[in-house]
């Protein structure tokens, strides 16, 4: 016999569109988010491997949702995430 389990959190995927540093140094990051069901997912950076910073909220219905990071010239490298609030 299996049990359904129901998932508590949703499945979110960050992908980097194709760019130069030129590009990016001009213009800022450009990413896409997609999720496996709707909702509100805040968009944040880590530069220093010591916190979290907000760069956006994301109000995700669905399909591929473009996000455009303007600061990611101001450092050398930069992680990102979509987290669930």
């Amino acid at each position: 016999m299996f049990t359904r389990c129901r998932r508590l959190r949703p499945v979110v995927s960050l992908a980097v569109a194709p760019q130069t540093a030129d590009q990016i140094a001009q213009q800022g990051l450009r990413f896409y988010v997609k999720s496996d069901w709707p909702g509100t997912f805040p968009i944040q950076c880590l530069t220093k491997l010591t916190s979290w910073q907000p760069i956006a909220t994301l109000q995700y219905t669905n399909g591929l949702v473009e996000v455009l990071e303007s600061t990611a010239n101001q450092s050398a490298a930069r992680f990102y995430r979509a987290s669930q609030p």
